[in-house]
């Protein structure tokens, strides 16, 4: 009995050194799946991450023509820009712009987005406001290359190397006529450009031809300016000066005024 109470001190001393073994060998392994599970988690994220932007879709900026001139039977004017994919059309018309996404249509093209609707059969189109049968407006499109007078500026848009990058900024050329003797009276828009997703990358400089104004003869006795800037969420951030005329109004057309100008685009407040 006596033998069978007893204790080894040497078994002891082994069994103590076994548990501190498998104590240190579960701390060990321990960490070692907290870190393993760490670096998966990490892992993991980092696919999803990888697999997210992989998966945004990357917009391509909409690009749209220069307007074209529509003369209307009630005496309106309107104007349509054509993106270059062909899916949608920008209208001007009575002051407002419209951005009217392509549809299907029997005949000829079909433009509808919101109470608007442009149905377009070749030079002829027709203006549907909140879907009525008939038309609220009828017209035709005006033959620029009809004529030699005509209120037509051309020109090419250049933003240096040095600016900033612009993101999806919407470019706006608008054509002015005044009296220019007449102080107290409002110039009159001629003509207004608008395009879209306008894009510009530090470091490379942008250039872009563009051509404004109608095929209405001008009067030699007025005077006519263009106004040029980009807009960033509705607000004026840049504005385009016409080499030769850096400091004032870029007058055109009339009063020995070109009508070709290179234009430079600043930010403003610079």
């Amino acid at each position: 009995m006596g033998l069978q109470g007893r204790v080894d001190p040497s078994s002891l001393s082994l069994t103590r050194a076994k548990a501190c073994s498998i104590e240190t060998a579960k701390t060990a392994l321990g960490q070692l799946i907290r870190r393993a599970g760490i670096f998966c988690i990490a892992l993991s994220l980092a696919g999803c991450e990888l697999i997210s932007a992989l998966q945004v879709k990357q917009d391509k900026p909409v690009e749209f023509s220069r307007q074209q001139h529509y003369q209307c039977a009630s005496g309106e004017n309107i104007m349509i820009s054509y993106s270059q994919a062909g899916d949608s059309a920008m209208l001007l018309y009575s002051g407002q712009t419209q951005v009217l996404p392509k549809v299907e249509s029997e005949t000829g093209m079909r433009f509808q987005g919101g109470q608007w609707a442009w149905q377009l059969n070749g030079d002829k189109g027709e203006l549907f406001y909140d879907r009525q049968q008939q038309p609220k407006e009828r017209c035709t499109r005006v033959d620029e290359n009809k004529g030699n007078s005509r209120t037509l500026v051309t020109g090419n848009i250049n933003l240096p190397a040095s600016l900033a990058s612009i993101d999806r900024a919407v470019l706006d050329l608008r054509l002015y006529k005044y009296e220019p003797f007449a102080a107290d009276q409002r110039a009159e828009m001629v003509d207004w450009v608008q395009s879209p997703a306008f894009v510009h990358q530090q470091g490379s400089s942008t250039e872009r031809p563009f051509q404004i104004g109608t095929q209405e003869p001008y009067d030699p006795q007025m005077g006519y300016y263009l106004t040029l800037y980009l807009l960033e969420d509705g607000h004026r951030t840049h504005i385009g000066q016409c080499r030769h005329n850096k400091k004032g109004l870029c007058k055109v057309l009339t009063r020995e005024q070109p009508d070709e100008v290179e234009v430079v685009f600043k930010k403003l407040g610079l």
